[in-house]
């Protein structure tokens, strides 16, 4: 697959907010802020990577599934650091709680890698998930790139390809990585349904900030 990448989408700043989130599930409601990363944010993404252990946040999952589990952390945040990806962090409550990197190309985007973890033991985010990729497909509407492509594993400890289904990915090839893809008007179909459980405010115009002083990990 040939992606073209452009450094314009990490401009040369520390993480700026983008969006403040409620998500609303029957009468559960969740707050997620969203900011965008950049390569200025080394130093808290390599303590991001250090301080989330994912065997103490999920102890019902094994040791390799929590080993392949922060690997995909660490994979984001290498794309981050190098520059090579729009990247975007999702918190709740004032603590990290997931990250989505994306390679934006003039006629394909791809989800290089996404990861949502607790903010606590056994106290996962609701919606976190959901909320990233929500931001990534309002950034894949306003290009003009037509698809958005990203591979799920097969064998992990959950169900990821009938997530991504649920998120209006549609399966390309099967093996252990399953390819999918969604386009223009699926995108707009799952940010729709999105939009009835999800209160969106866009942030503009505020200064990029140092997350290893206004955030707790």
């Amino acid at each position: 697959m040939n992606i073209q990448t452009h450094n314009c989408y990490n401009p040369n700043f520390q993480a700026i907010p983008v969006a403040k989130t409620i998500n609303r599930i029957g009468k559960l409601e969740t707050r997620i802020d969203l900011w965008e990363l950049s390569t200025k944010d080394k130093a808290f993404l390599k303590q991001l990577e250090a301080k989330v252990n994912m065997h103490k946040l999920m102890p019902n999952i094994d040791e390799a599934s929590c080993k392949r589990w922060h690997e995909m952390l660490e994979i984001a945040s290498e794309d981050t650091i190098s520059s090579r990806t729009r990247s975007y962090l999702a918190v709740s409550d004032n603590k990290p709680c997931g990250i989505i990197s994306i390679l934006s190309g003039k006629r394909k985007f791809k989800v290089a890698t996404v990861c949502t973890w607790p903010i606590e033991t056994g106290r996962k985010v609701k919606m976190a998930g959901q909320t990233l990729f929500y931001q990534m497909f309002k950034a894949f509407n306003k290009s003009k790139a037509n698809e958005v492509t990203l591979q799920a594993i097969q064998d992990g400890p959950f169900d990821v390809v009938s997530k991504y289904q649920q998120l209006g990915f549609s399966i390309k090839c099967k093996s252990r990585l399953v390819d999918m893809a969604a386009d223009k008007r699926s995108a707009k179909n799952v940010m729709s349904k999105l939009s009835e459980v999800i209160e969106y405010e866009p942030l503009e115009g505020l200064k990029g900030q140092n997350l290893l002083e206004v955030l707790n990990i």
